[in-house]
């Protein structure tokens, strides 16, 4: 289906959301998508060719008659990665399904602090981006959930903060009054209690906030609160005006492996992303320790719908 330039754009707005649960949606290969937008538009009024069920090559042969064929959902699968100031840690994992044939969505965090054993060893594996790099975590994940991502992207803090501060902030019940100093990391957190607007800055103050009575835990329901909250805000029609300094702001400081060709792709399914029926969660498993161990049968049955 042809859309308007506006519908188009609106399209490339929801793939930013769908790359930024947490900060995260983007898109790395932005250039050219313009030039891109003109020609599909100038298509609209030229002769197409449409080739005869004989002449495509390699095509499967047609059913026979009253033969029932099985229709495989569409599905997505993206890693989402939030990379604090060091770009070395990933401080907010995501892995988000989508089923555009049952309307469906999920966004499951994996807490940074998930158990990573290797022989008699035992890592965070938030710890290990900056030494094992993406690869070791799309196939850490499969192992865990089932999982081999689609596609993955990796925002760092600043990044973030900047993509805040374009939508004007973000509107949030900070959960409790934080207060935390760290002049070796140059981190200030300094949040007063209740219904707020929250600039970057602050927005990154909450995020990194670890002083919770419950542990992480609190830290990792106000990271899906707040993923859900940016959503909210980033899919306000008001936004469009504000598309060319998202892109800049993302094309710049984050890294996916989701260029245009993959963007034409699953447009449908990004353009309804924000029909589907929705869930935030925390991926199943439980605390032992300093460290979260996922339960990997619940977790595969979690996202059956989505590979």
């Amino acid at each position: 289906m042809k859309r308007s330039l506006r519908d188009y754009l609106i399209t490339l707005l929801l793939a930013v959301v769908i790359f930024s649960a947490v900060a995260v949606f983007l898109i790395q290969a932005a250039e050219g998508l313009m030039q891109d937008v003109v020609v599909k538009i100038g298509s609209e009024h030229s002769e197409e060719t449409v080739k005869k069920p004989e002449e495509a090559p390699n095509a499967e042969p047609a059913p026979e008659q009253g033969e029932e064929v099985e229709q495989k959902d569409i599905t997505a699968t993206f890693l989402l990665l939030g990379l604090d100031h060091s770009k070395k840690n990933a401080d907010a994992i995501f892995l988000v399904g989508v089923n555009a044939t049952k309307n469906q969505a999920a966004v499951a965090l994996i807490p940074s602090d998930t158990a990573v054993v290797e022989g008699k060893n035992q890592y965070k594996l938030g710890t290990l981006y900056g030494s094992r790099g993406v690869n070791f975590f799309k196939n850490f994940i499969q192992q865990e959930t089932g999982v081999l991502a689609d596609y993955y992207a990796a925002m760092p803090m600043s990044a973030l903060a900047n993509l805040v501060d374009i939508l004007g902030g973000i509107s949030y019940k900070v959960p409790c009054a934080m207060y935390h100093y760290d002049p070796y990391q140059n981190m200030k957190i300094n949040l007063k209690a209740g219904d707020q607007k929250l600039s970057g800055d602050q927005a990154l103050q909450m995020l990194c906030y670890r002083g919770y009575s419950d542990g992480t835990t609190g830290r990792e329901d106000t990271q899906l609160g707040f993923a859900r909250a940016f959503c909210v805000t980033f899919l306000t029609p008001a936004n469009l005006t504000r598309a060319s300094a998202i892109l800049n702001n993302l094309y710049y400081n984050c890294t996916t492996d989701f260029d245009q060709g993959d963007l034409k792709d699953l447009g449908e399914m990004i353009f309804n992303f924000s029909t589907y029926s929705q869930t935030y969660t925390r991926i199943p498993g439980a605390k032992s320790g300093s460290y979260y161990a996922i339960s990997t049968p619940r977790a595969q049955s979690m996202f059956e719908v989505y590979q």
